[in-house]
């Protein structure tokens, strides 16, 4: 139902909203706000993205931006794993470059959960392994 009131349109112009911030490091009320907003719209592309093959497959066609803004704290890992979920064409797409740079960043900057979530989301469909990711 949300995909017909063009939800994800919708969404992608309240993550654009991230670029009205100005310093991160020095938030100000405003820039809090949007980014609660932000964060929130997150929570709810997941929800619009898990277990629903169309949404998943909609909304990995904006993979990189995901993976580009999964260090600002608005929660993209959750749309990462929901991207995932019970989807093995998604799987077998994500793109090598794309596994790389989040191995990259975890030997550069640690092992944390939002870096992990898409080698652990990428790995088996339920009881079936997808190989080529896992090696």
């Amino acid at each position: 139902m949300l995909c017909n009131l063009g939800a994800f349109d919708i969404f992608f112009k309240i993550f654009d909203l991230l670029d009205t911030i100005e310093d991160p490091d020095e938030m100000s009320k405003p820039d809090e706000n949007t980014k609660e907003l932000v964060k929130k719209c997150m929570t709810v592309m997941y929800w619009y993205c898990w277990g629903d093959n169309n949404n998943q497959s909609h909304a990995f066609e904006k993979l990189d931006f995901f993976l580009e803004k999964l260090d600002e704290g608005i929660d993209t890992h959750l749309v990462l794993q929901a991207l995932f979920w019970e989807n093995e064409e998604n799987m077998k797409l994500c793109p090598r470059g794309e596994i790389e740079k989040v191995i990259k960043k975890i030997c550069m900057e640690g092992k944390y959960p939002h870096y992990l979530i898409l080698l652990k989301s990428i790995t088996n469909v339920g009881e079936k392994n997808i190989v080529e990711n896992q090696f």
